[in-house]
């Protein structure tokens, strides 16, 4: 909502879900719930452990998180590009999904003593999990410590001048594509539990397909026939490709898996697939009408933000 410049959370309300406020630009916010507090900016619950949001308008570059928070919510800090220095008060134990998104100039200070700040990247203290690596470092290459097991979703997400990263043997899980959004990145692959080829990353059998390199010059793909499933964001803001080929076997593509194509334009739907997530072809101006099959379901924002929106039977709006 990026023209929305007010907003007043009413005494009723209780919950607030993973920052609704995400990418508000110009938003000010009122609160009037006894549930929830507003401090220079930053919206946390009545107890002060759980920071919701963090108001992208304002002029401070740095923000010291209050003594007492225990969890930093989802995209609490999503775009607030504002931000150069974040640091981390002792008592911060959990952090949930990408809450430093995009944030190109963000430089963390972490005093907590269940994490660990190393090389741009941040670990929790067991240096089991990844969760976040620096946007804007001028190193342009990282080996992930040996020992590390979890590479977290979205970790990596824009970090546009990382060119090389090794991930070690150790690595059992990676979330949904942690690489979005990385225009320069190719990978060296120690881990047997997934496959880099051709500039795709693939879980072990090769029946997931969770990274493409958009750095990658091809103007065509061809999904290898293994592949049964196209990974949430797995060809986001690709920069060359124009025609991409999906295996007859596929049956899953999902949210967002395509979006930012800014130069696709054909894309071929197999008879198998049954569903296609939300968001999977937004953005994608150059894309021409695919076919779907009659049993595919989608959302409805699938196509959103292209020339024309595909319906169930390949009518266009």
């Amino acid at each position: 909502c990026v023209r929305l410049a007010r907003l007043v959370i009413p005494s009723t309300v209780e919950v607030i879900g993973d920052n609704p406020f995400a990418s508000c630009p110009v938003l000010d916010l009122e609160n009037r719930s006894p549930r929830f507090k507003l401090e220079n900016g930053l919206l946390l619950n009545h107890e002060g452990t759980r920071l919701v949001y963090c108001s992208i308008k304002g002029g401070d570059a740095e923000v010291v998180i209050p003594h007492g928070v225990y969890s930093i919510g989802k995209h609490a800090f999503y775009n607030c590009q504002r931000l150069e220095r974040i640091t981390l008060p002792p008592t911060v134990r959990i952090i949930e999904n990408n809450p430093f998104s995009n944030l190109p100039r963000l430089r963390i200070e972490n005093q907590s003593p269940h994490f660990v700040f190393q090389d741009g990247a941040l670990y929790n203290s067991t240096f089991g999990t990844l969760f976040y690596y620096e946007h804007g470092r001028d190193a342009d290459h990282l080996r992930i410590p040996d020992g590390v097991r979890i590479i977290g979703r979205h970790s990596f997400y824009n970090c546009r001048s990382l060119r090389r990263l090794v991930i070690p043997s150790s690595v059992t899980t990676i979330g949904y594509n942690p690489f979005a959004g990385c225009s320069s990145l190719t990978i060296e692959n120690h881990s047997p539990a997934y496959v880099y080829v051709d500039g795709a990353l693939y879980d072990q059998g090769m029946t997931e397909l969770i990274h493409y390199s958009i750095s990658n010059p091809a103007r065509e793909f061809r999904v290898p026939d293994t592949v049964r499933r196209i990974g949430r964001s797995a060809f986001f803001q690709s920069q060359h490709l124009q025609c991409i080929h999906l295996p007859e076997g596929l049956t899953t593509i999902e949210r967002s898996a395509f979006a930012g194509g800014a130069d696709l334009r054909t894309v071929n739907i197999p008879e198998n697939v049954t569903s296609i997530g939300e968001w999977a072809f937004s953005l994608c101006p150059n894309l021409e009408r695919p076919r779907l099959p009659a049993h595919t379901s989608f959302e409805a924002h699938t196509f959103a933000g292209n020339p024309m929106n595909t319906r169930r039977h390949g009518a266009v709006t």
